[in-house]
């Protein structure tokens, strides 16, 4: 759901959870993190990760979680960055997931490409600004 805060996203959902008997997990945005599977992240101490290569070790060692959406609980959390008030400071990953949606590949008039789906927002920058 999207709109202003305040105005009951929350609270319709987990009504809608509680009539479907269904479990209610509240994931705010700045929480998760989409990307492609060759998107690298920066880990600490292993430096630039792959996600997939995190996702696959996860396969191995994690804790699966869920029906339908497969989250995989990290045995050990990884250590990485985050971008929180304006600054950089140390966050964890400790749950991976992948989600099956339609992607599709842009070429830019600068010869740059972005991969996207048609449920995720993309921005593109005219002439850098």
């Amino acid at each position: 759901m999207h709109g202003p805060p305040g105005t009951g996203k929350t609270l319709l959902a987990k009504a809608v959870a509680n009539e479907t008997q269904s479990n209610f997990i509240l994931i705010n945005g700045p929480e998760i993190m989409c990307v492609d599977g060759d998107t690298k992240i920066l880990t600490n101490p292993k430096g630039l990760v792959k996600a997939k290569n995190i996702y696959d070790e996860a396969k191995v060692d994690g804790k699966l979680e869920g029906n339908k959406i497969k989250v995989i609980e990290l045995k050990n959390p990884i250590s990485t960055y985050a971008y929180k008030n304006g600054r950089v400071s140390k966050a964890h990953i400790t749950h991976v997931t992948k989600l099956t949606a339609p992607s599709y590949e842009l070429e830019i008039s600068d010869g740059n490409t972005l991969t996207v789906s048609h449920n995720q927002p993309f921005l593109i920058y005219e002439n850098g600004d």
